[in-house]
């Protein structure tokens, strides 16, 4: 009779209740890692991740990519309206600029590089962190840890604002032989940074613009290319 049944919507006549609160297995949503997040929802039902921490956007938790090690792509675009340069490693965020702006507003330039993402990098690499300067519009990325906690400690959020860890990659000094430097450049005209890791581009700012203009900051950090 329903008045006992543990589960009267579905038919469950050997009434088992595992974790022993009243209600038949039948009738509970699993949440097999015990997060507090039901499987039928859960981006990584197998792990235990309750903030579900998504990096990449691709719909699986980092929780369930952390042992992966896998390399990410870096999206690139082109914003005319500013001329500068924006990088994602986000799926999300590439598929939404894709989808939302016609393609004289941001012009999509395919992948820069790989890189590892948060929770999901080998041992050796180190954090590259994303800014966003609201001035300029533009997004700042650097892997030096003093010139990320100056710009933390100097500049109003209003100004700069911190957006945490973009992804991982190697410092020059530490790189594995098969990885590819990915350059820094200061734009002197609308005081944005550019970077690149292909060296042709590299090269043609260096040998066409004067250093007024475009001023070489040397290896940013290391990446793979694949």
């Amino acid at each position: 009779n329903d008045d006992v049944d543990n589960c009267p919507s579905v038919s469950n006549a050997d009434q088992t209740d595992t974790d022993g609160n009243g209600t038949g297995d039948a009738c509970e949503v699993a949440d097999s890692d015990n997060d507090g997040v039901n499987d039928d929802v859960d981006n990584c039902p197998s792990v235990s991740n309750a903030d579900q921490t998504d990096t990449d956007g691709n719909g699986t938790g980092d929780a369930c990519e952390e042992t992966q090690e896998t390399l990410y792509p870096i999206y690139r675009f082109w914003f005319p309206q500013n001329k500068t340069h924006f990088f994602t490693m986000n799926e999300n965020e590439k598929d939404n600029i894709i989808n939302t702006f016609p393609a004289e507003k941001f012009q999509y330039g395919g992948v820069a590089y790989y890189a590892y993402k948060a929770g999901a990098a080998p041992e050796g690499t180190s954090p590259v962190y994303r800014f966003w300067f609201t001035q300029n519009k533009t997004h700042f990325f650097t892997m030096n840890e003093n010139e990320k906690d100056n710009i933390i400690n100097t500049f109003p959020t209003e100004k700069f604002n911190y957006g945490g860890i973009a992804w991982y990659a190697y410092k020059a000094d530490s790189a594995p032989e098969d990885t590819i430097p990915v350059y820094r450049f200061w734009f002197t005209q609308n005081k944005t940074h550019f970077f690149t890791a292909n060296e042709n581009e590299k090269n043609n700012i260096l040998d066409t613009f004067p250093v007024e203009k475009y001023q070489y900051g040397g290896v940013a950090w290391h990446a793979y290319y694949k």
